[in-house]
């Protein structure tokens, strides 16, 4: 399974308490739905695919905090410090495009104006086990 740690942005840069980092494993069952969304772009020439993803963990661990020690990274204690302070979400979705991939939600309770996007994974990443922390 591929771990995926990543960083979040608000689309309103002004809100101090929401979700900062988001963590899901990726097994076999969500990269083929991946691979086949990419196909559909392809095919279609469409920007991008949106389609509903509940799996995964947001979490208001800022990954600075993760990753401070780059000597050494110990990923269950990160998978833990983030799933300690989770924070509830809705519409989570699953964004997929000619090259890459992110998540969205809205922190629960919010409209629009507080969509919450991880960073962009490239498709290649799929083909790793290692774990991907992507910090901008």
């Amino acid at each position: 399974m591929k771990t995926l740690i990543l960083s979040v942005s608000c689309i309103n840069q002004h809100v101090d308490e929401r979700p900062q980092s988001f963590y899901i494993g990726i097994d076999h069952r969500l990269s083929k739905r991946i691979t086949q969304l990419s196909g559909l772009i392809k095919y279609t020439s469409a920007y991008s695919v949106d389609d509903f993803e509940n799996s995964g963990t947001w979490s208001s661990l800022l990954l600075d905090e993760l990753t401070a020690n780059e000597v050494h990274f110990d990923e269950k204690e990160a998978l833990l410090a983030i799933e300690k302070n989770e924070n509830r979400v809705e519409i989570a979705t699953l964004v997929v495009r000619d090259n890459d991939f992110y998540f969205t939600s809205v922190p629960k309770h919010c409209g629009d104006d507080m969509l919450l996007s991880t960073s962009r994974v490239l498709f290649s990443e799929l083909n790793t086990d290692d774990t991907f922390v992507a910090t901008e």
